[in-house]
């Protein structure tokens, strides 16, 4: 694959997943939530701009992702649904490793991509992961 099909792959990815957290930061009821997955769309906006300096074709968000991964996130929780996306961003991860030695602060995304989200994604605050973990332990004690 050359270059430009990678960068433009990775805009699109970039643009995808900022819509995703986007429309999930708006169905979250706790505020703390909804910072949180704000913050981790609006860093895969700047993402997705720092790209535009090496392609300037505009892309729009794969929408059927978008809404696959809500419709997951809606069924087995905020945890899981925002852990598969990012799951599934290893194949990016692995372009931009390939790429490091070509484009001056991609460096500065990677380390994004691996710690500031990551980070963020740990402090999500959800009722239904401590709910299965109390279950969980209660089982666990009665074993």
């Amino acid at each position: 694959m050359d270059i430009t099909k990678k960068v433009n792959m990775i805009r699109r990815s970039e643009i995808t997943e900022h819509e995703f957290y986007s429309r999930l930061s708006k169905r979250q009821k706790k505020e703390s939530n909804q910072k949180i997955l704000k913050h981790i769309a609006d860093v895969e906006l700047s993402h997705y701009n720092f790209w535009g300096k090496y392609s300037k074709e505009e892309f729009k968000p794969n929408l059927f992702k978008v809404y696959f991964y809500l419709i997951i996130t809606w069924i087995f929780g905020l945890t899981f649904g925002v852990r598969l996306m990012e799951r599934n961003q290893r194949k990016i991860k692995k372009i931009y490793q390939e790429m490091i030695h070509y484009i001056t602060g991609l460096d500065f995304i990677i380390k994004d991509e691996n710690e500031h989200e990551q980070m963020h994604i740990d402090e999500i605050d959800e009722q239904r992961l401590k709910f299965i973990g109390s279950i969980v332990l209660g089982l666990n004690d009665a074993l």
